[in-house]
């Protein structure tokens, strides 16, 4: 046959185009797991030439060219949207590739390789292959690729309508259905398509030119946003039926359709309908939903994935305390202000004292100036916390402030035979430095209990100048929270001078610390 062909077209230079590309093809099958951005044109002589026996593409050839790929949300090439490619808007070419072909649409942003099982010659029409990439014995070869995306092991399968070659092996006619699986994960969805090439045979197809709407601006909660419109058009050669609209995916009920005039009706082929989609947030922060349509097509549906932002006004919470700090004992009275005019007009206070968890305190309805407050007593250092629940558009309010607790520190002097003036007085004696008793001693401990805390004490004589620091120490109080201080002397210096001692707790997490008063002493 190639050598009848090189003689009919002497004034030309051809060679027998189907068994380069198919020998070509043999070892590139084997070789092809890259991107489909390659240029494949294996055996493509594009002339068309009527020679004797062949019928001219001038005067018999059908129209219908198309490509179109299609898919539910989880597919990995276009994770549910549409594309169709047709002229004159958009080119789509089928040239050979060894023993079968290679799609074009759009300028190689889409592009297909399809060929027949290892072993057999050529694609079958009115058969229906399983497919891998590459080609098996038992499958065919497919691998659909677009928009810089490609496939990694894509299964699948195809149905080969029509296929068609001149004398000189250039495809004239061609059309195909398939079905390709990029991923294999459990969850993962096929895309599907149609193939047509100067083809007699209708195909199904729709778009849709939103097939993502995300509203541009937060919307209040329980409030409508301006709608979104989404189109939907037939691209088909016969009528699309579309079903009812539904909602499904994570907040459905924020979002709705109005002025749908694609539920349940039938679309002519070039013809489009559109729907309004409104959304009403019923929480904040992100959500997000998919409308979907039954439909006609292959894939069986158009989806719309649409999403927003809700939002709440802000809440007013004031809390303000009768005192920032107080001594162990006392009390202070905590008051929470409700500041949003809002049918919800009940506030809760709680507290959080140092080194405990938080608690309620109490909880009511706001008088008429939009105040609860309750009075307390907090053992140590607390911080308080106002709490608005919100309601449908406000969001929850909180205020918190913190009441500092101060301990209470003790000394007396013990053993003094009396007071007088204002001074405890001991008596002198010499067993004070023998034997340790008799001497003036002093008890402290602090009110919380503070047992095993330190203290400090501070011990002063009266001279011609005033009082003068004579000693000063540190001490812990003992397990049971108190500690006894006794001051050791030895002779008679001591004898008729007045003295005085004070004790001390510094600060700690949970209180403020404190000083006693001056225990004024003599030794007589």
């Amino acid at each position: 046959m190639c050598r009848q062909l090189f003689i009919a077209l002497s004034l030309l230079t051809v060679v027998c185009s189907r068994s380069v590309a198919r020998s070509a093809t043999r070892a590139g099958d084997r070789r092809h797991r890259t991107s489909l951005r390659r240029s494949f044109a294996v055996g493509a002589l594009v002339a068309t030439l009527a020679l004797p026996g062949t019928v001219s593409s001038a005067s018999a050839v059908p129209s219908i060219t198309a490509f179109t790929y299609d898919s539910q949300p989880g597919d990995l090439l276009t994770n549910g949207a549409s594309y169709w490619y047709a002229p004159p808007g958009s080119d789509v070419q089928v040239t050979g590739y060894g023993d079968g072909v290679n799609v074009d649409a759009n300028q190689s942003s889409w592009m297909a390789l399809i060929v027949p099982p290892t072993g057999q010659l050529s694609l079958t029409p009115n058969t229906t292959y399983q497919t891998t990439w590459p080609a098996t014995a038992s499958t065919a070869g497919m691998e659909v690729g677009g928009l810089g995306v490609g496939c990694t092991d894509p299964t699948g399968e195809v149905t080969i309508h029509e296929y068609q070659t001149d004398v000189l092996g250039n495809i004239t006619q061609f059309s195909a259905s398939y079905r390709q699986l990029c991923n294999p994960a459990p969850d993962a969805q096929p895309g599907y398509g149609e193939i047509r090439y100067n083809s007699a045979l209708g195909y199904a197809a729709a778009t849709v030119d939103r097939p993502t709407i995300v509203y541009p601006d937060s919307v209040l909660v329980t409030t409508q946003s301006e709608p979104e419109t989404a189109t939907i058009t037939n691209h088909g050669t016969g009528s699309l039926t579309l079903g009812q609209a539904s909602f499904t995916g994570v907040n459905p009920s924020d979002f709705a359709v109005a002025n749908d005039t694609c539920a349940g009706h039938t679309l002519a082929p070039g013809a489009a309908c559109t729907v309004d989609v409104i959304f009403t947030p019923t929480d904040v922060n992100a959500r997000r939903a998919t409308l979907h349509y039954d439909d006609t097509t292959p894939v069986g549906g158009r989806n719309i994935q649409v999403s927003g932002e809700g939002y709440k006004l802000a809440g007013s919470v004031g809390l303000t305390t009768s005192a920032a700090i107080i001594t162990y004992g006392g009390k202070v009275r905590v008051t929470a202000h409700l500041g949003t005019a809002s049918g919800n007009r009940t506030l809760a206070i709680y507290r959080h004292p140092v080194g405990g968890d938080e608690a309620l305190a109490g909880s009511g309805p706001v008088d008429a100036n939009g105040n609860f407050s309750l009075l307390l007593a907090p053992a140590r250092t607390t911080t308080y916390t106002a709490r608005w629940s919100g309601d449908a558009t406000h969001a929850q309010a909180v205020k918190a402030a913190t009441v500092k607790v101060r301990l209470v520190m003790h000394a007396q002097a013990v053993g003094a035979y009396t007071v007088s003036s204002g001074y405890h007085l001991y008596h002198l004696t010499s067993s004070c430095y023998t034997s340790h008793t008799g001497c003036p001693r002093f008890s402290t401990w602090a009110s919380p209990a503070h047992p095993r805390y330190a203290f400090a004490f501070h011990l002063q004589v009266h001279t011609a100048s005033g009082w003068k620091t004579v000693t000063s120490g540190t001490g812990h109080l003992s397990s049971r929270g108190t500690q006894l201080l006794l001051l050791i002397y030895k002779g008679t210096a001591i004898r008729g001078h007045a003295y005085r001692i004070n004790f001390a707790m510094a600060s700690h997490a949970d209180h403020l610390g404190d000083v006693t008063n001056w225990i004024q002493f003599k030794v007589v």
